[in-house]
């Protein structure tokens, strides 16, 4: 089930790098993601739009992907709370590059242990 078939309103759209992969939400289109309690401070990245969105009170929930920290990062930065769920809680059905999710997945998310991995 899609979040709009469960009944979600969807808002908008927020800031990620262009690579997708880094510590800071900023790209040439669209810019810098800025820290809401502090300009000089960046929101995180990769989901730092979405982090900076729910720190000012923005929305309610947000809904990201985390393999190295994205929503983490974030969360920590903007001072809100984010959940990684476990491997295999949250289905990937529907998202962009489902088959390269699943692969990244499969390798480094296999299974948690007592701080280790096991591939």
């Amino acid at each position: 089930m899609t979040l709009r078939a469960a009944g979600a309103i969807i808002i908008g759209k927020t800031n990620v790098p262009q690579t997708l992969l880094a510590f800071e939400s900023a790209n040439p289109l669209w810019g810098r993601t800025c820290n809401p309690w502090s300009t000089a401070h960046t929101a995180g990245g990769s989901s730092g739009g979405e982090g900076a969105l729910l720190a000012a009170d923005g929305a309610a929930v947000g809904v990201g992907s985390d393999v190295g920290g994205s929503i983490r990062i974030p969360s920590g930065y903007c001072g809100i709370f984010g959940l990684k769920p476990g491997h295999g809680r949250v289905p990937f059905t529907g998202s962009v590059g489902v088959s390269v999710w699943r692969l990244i997945s499969s390798l480094f998310l296999t299974d948690w242990i007592a701080g280790s991995f096991v591939i």
